[in-house]
Formats: C-alpha cells, structure tokens, sequence
C-alpha cells in the first residue's frame, strides 16, 4: 500500500523546499528500525527527485507513518458480523 508524506530537501543548488514522497508502507514495516525507515525514505525521496543533495526527515515524519499504519491496522470498532470490506464501507480513512 502507497503513501505520502511531506519530506523536507535541499537541492543541489541550495534551495529548499517540501516535497511529497510516496512511500510502500509494506516495504517501510518490513524495515527492522528507525535508521532503516529513515534510510528508505531518504531514497525514496532521492529517486522520485533527482536533484535532492540532502534529505531531512524528523521525528513527526515517523510519528505520522506510524500513526496511519496503526490506524489501518486498528479493528477495534469493527462488528463481529462485519468483513473488511463492509467495514471500508462506512468508514473514511481521509
């Protein structure tokens, strides 16, 4: 599953600027630690814009990552009678 977050750069010729970054949320919860995730995001970033010399990438980047992937994750307001799909139906993940 994609998602995007808001990644903080600076490109080669020094300007600054945030970018959206689509990251695989399957590939970025395989990753073992908070060095690693940082790692993929960085790449990912460097490979969806080729001029980036320095990604910076804080804290509430993963927080969020975490939170979506928690969200997601959480079934706790699921009905017993329900599959995921009729959950999906009236929820609104946006």
């Amino acid at each position: 599953m994609d998602y995007t977050i808001d990644v903080d750069v600076i490109y080669k010729d020094k300007t600054e600027d945030t970018v959206d970054v689509e990251i695989d949320l399957d590939i970025y919860s395989e990753c073992e630690d908070m060095d690693e995730k940082i790692d993929y995001i960085k790449k990912e970033t460097k490979k969806q814009y080729k001029n980036v010399k320095k990604v910076e990438i804080d804290e509430d980047n993963l927080e969020d990552i975490e939170n979506y992937i928690k969200d997601i994750d959480d079934t706790s307001d699921w009905t017993g009678e329900e599959d995921f799909d009729e959950f999906m139906e009236h929820e609104d993940y946006e």
